[in-house]
């Protein structure tokens, strides 16, 4: 607090200095002022709303309208509610994953080519076992984007090529070096009612340096995920829905590209809230039907912004 108390007094004298300084104002001033701000807009323009985009979340995940910003999409992986001292989230499939309960997601910067496009540079960002003893900041898999947000018909649809290098310890240990992946989010807003169904789904393909051995066990080659999803739009910014996860994969063991394993299903019940444009938040239980129990149902928030 000690430290705080100055550093708000400092700000506060600031503050008063800049707004005292704004009343003086003459001719000379005001046509630099205008010229500052006239080649601020020039550098970080703001482009027109795309309006085929009406969806909150999507408005969220397209991300700002200003030519350079910052996007994150970040989500707190929470422990089982039947045991909030577990340091990991329910891995059924015992597939090579990052079960690890943390704030986790993406961070990077975004540039905006037109209302309906965009180029993302990211890096994973993660805080592993956040307020434990074992607590872990990392950063990792620095990804490249294009997003292009468009609508067929009635359907509004987010399109996301991209690639991603591999750095997290967890999949550099089994020889995962690259991968591309491409999702693709739809939305149906049922006319003259407050419903609206959709697809989130995903493909991705990874590389590897090295040759599989058995101890890497259930390591995935290539994976296809799909979320349908059903939402009840309760405000424009306010909605509740529910969206079933389907993922499917083709293990390294396997000799054959072909060969596809299921994971197992599970269901997410979310309310989603959009504070403003840019910032989209949605906590959602998620459990696994065909293994119910407290021990394999978690809460999570997911969330989508963008700054600037």
């Amino acid at each position: 607090m000690k430290k705080i108390l100055p550093l708000l007094l400092l700000l506060l004298n600031c503050s008063a200095a800049f707004a005292e300084s704004k009343e003086i104002k003459t001719p000379a001033k005001t046509e630099e002022s205008a010229t500052e701000k006239s080649e601020d807009a020039a550098v970080n323009k703001k482009f027109e709303e795309l309006k085929e985009i009406t969806d909150a979340k999507m408005k969220a995940d397209a991300g700002s309208l200003s030519r350079f910003s910052l996007r994150f999409g970040l989500t707190y992986y929470g422990p089982p509610v039947g045991d909030l001292g577990a340091l990991n989230q329910p891995n059924p499939d015992s597939t090579v994953s990052n079960t690890a309960t943390a704030i986790s997601g993406s961070a990077g910067l975004r540039y905006r080519m037109s209302s309906s496009s965009s180029l993302s540079l990211t890096a994973g960002v993660s805080d592993q076992y956040p307020l434990r003893n074992v607590q872990k900041l990392d950063a990792n898999n620095p990804s490249l984007t294009w997003d292009k947000a468009f609508r067929i018909g009635n359907v509004q649809m987010l399109s996301s090529p991209g690639a991603t290098f591999v750095t997290s310890a967890v999949y550099r240990n089994i020889g995962q070096s690259w991968g591309v992946n491409y999702g693709l989010s739809s939305v149906y807003a049922i006319p003259d009612s407050k419903f609206a169904v959709g697809v989130d789904a995903g493909v991705s393909y990874w590389f590897y340096n090295r040759a599989y051995v058995k101890s890497d066990g259930k390591v995935r080659r290539e994976n296809l995920t799909a979320y349908p999803v059903v939402k009840f739009n309760i405000t424009d910014k306010l909605n509740i829905n529910t969206s079933s996860a389907f993922s499917l994969y083709n293990p390294r063991a396997s000799t054959s590209r072909f060969d596809l394993y299921h994971r197992t299903f599970n269901q997410r019940v979310a309310v989603g809230y959009a504070v403003t444009r840019d910032i989209y938040v949605a906590p959602y239980i998620q459990f696994y039907p065909s293994v119910m129990g407290m021990n394999t149902t978690t809460f999570n928030i997911a969330t989508s912004f963008s700054v600037l």
